[in-house]
């Protein structure tokens, strides 16, 4: 039975990819803005916290790419800079059809 006041967060993950050898990731973020997004420190922060609680739920320590899906781009800046993310413009998906 849970413990009283043992509140644990949770996070909402866009989409995760877990590669074959099942200790490596990617934590996909989708964004659908007007303009190219902007990666802020609150959503640097939330994407750290969603691989913490995505640790702590599987009970595996991983290794983790993240990867920011966009309809309109992303400006860099530092929180960009510091997550390492792999931009993937909604575009990349409709090429080959």
């Amino acid at each position: 039975s849970p413990i009283k006041n043992d509140v644990q967060e949770g996070a909402q993950i866009d989409l995760l990819f877990l590669h074959p050898d099942k200790n490596v990731i990617t934590l996909c973020e989708i964004k659908n803005t007007d303009e190219p997004y902007l990666l802020s420190r609150i959503d640097y922060e939330n994407i750290l916290k969603k691989l913490m609680v995505y640790e702590r739920e599987s009970r595996r320590k991983v290794q983790c790419y993240f990867a920011i899906i966009s309809v309109n781009g992303v400006k860099q800046n530092e929180y960009l800079k510091k997550l390492s993310a792999e931009i993937i413009a909604i575009d990349n998906f409709f090429e080959h059809l």
